[in-house]
């Protein structure tokens, strides 16, 4: 009996939506979404370039885990299609298995898999973090880090999101230039409202052009089930989500 995925690619096109909000809430002056430059005399001729926080991280927290929430939700309903496609009964049990190792996969496609056909079940092994076409750490697998990221929003607090340096430039007006100008070494340290940027030694307060940038690296932070993660990840893990249950629709939808 025929099954039906239109719940599933709803799901699909409703993570594929947060993720284009998600990058609407990042957009931010010099590119950060959380942060812009603010100059603040230190001492008498010594002005500091500071990262000011003007928005608040939250809501792009909600937003990620509404994201992935539908992602991991639309492989769970997936496999109650493939069981109801195969002539089966889904219930409580059934749900999409997301490994790190094969026993523990072993261990869950009795009752996470039951009544799923022979072949779509090899394909959902097929996918798993553990498989040997993934050559990077299992932990920074799309599918492992969608099942942290799920597992901690729903169950536990938000992820965090939180900006690294990345690039910057410091231009100045035409007419006005500083006596000299210090770049601070920020490292990989996380950005922080009040984070000291660069100090500039002026006679007179500096007068930034609209080519200073304060550009970062947007990442979601570690939590115990992964390392932080560039947030180039989402469009890992939606890419991934979706090619898979297009290629896997055969079985469902006949």
């Amino acid at each position: 009996m025929p099954g039906d995925l239109r719940g599933v690619r709803l799901k699909l096109e409703r993570a594929q939506r947060h993720r284009h909000d998600l990058d609407g809430l990042l957009q931010g002056p010099g590119g950060t979404g959380f942060f812009r430059l603010q100059i603040k005399e230190q001492v008498a001729g010594v002005f500091e370039l500071r990262a000011q926080r003007y928005r608040d991280s939250g809501p792009v927290a909600v937003l990620l885990g509404d994201l992935v929430h539908n992602l991991r939700a639309a492989l769970d309903h997936l496999v109650w299609q493939l069981v109801l496609a195969n002539g089966g009964q889904p219930g409580r049990q059934h749900a999409f298995p997301l490994c790190l190792e094969p026993a523990e996969f072993a261990r869950c496609r009795p009752s996470h898999l039951a009544g799923v056909a022979d072949e779509p079940g090899r394909m959902i092994e097929g996918i798993q973090p553990y498989q040997s076409n993934w050559t990077f750490d299992r932990n920074m697998h799309p599918l492992w880090v969608l099942h942290a990221l799920d597992v901690t929003d729903k169950h536990r607090l938000l992820n965090t999101v939180s900006l690294r340096p990345a690039a910057g430039t410091i231009g100045f007006s035409p007419d006005w230039t500083p006596d000299h100008v210090e770049v601070v070494d920020l490292g990989d340290r996380p950005i922080e409202d009040g984070m000291v940027v660069a100090r500039i030694w002026a006679s007179s307060p500096p007068e930034l052009n609209e080519g200073t940038t304060f550009q970062a690296r947007i990442l979601i932070e570690e939590n115990d089930r992964m390392p932080a993660v560039e947030l180039g990840v989402l469009d890992d893990m939606t890419d991934l989500v979706t090619s898979f249950v297009d290629e896997i629709a055969r079985f469902v939808e006949g």
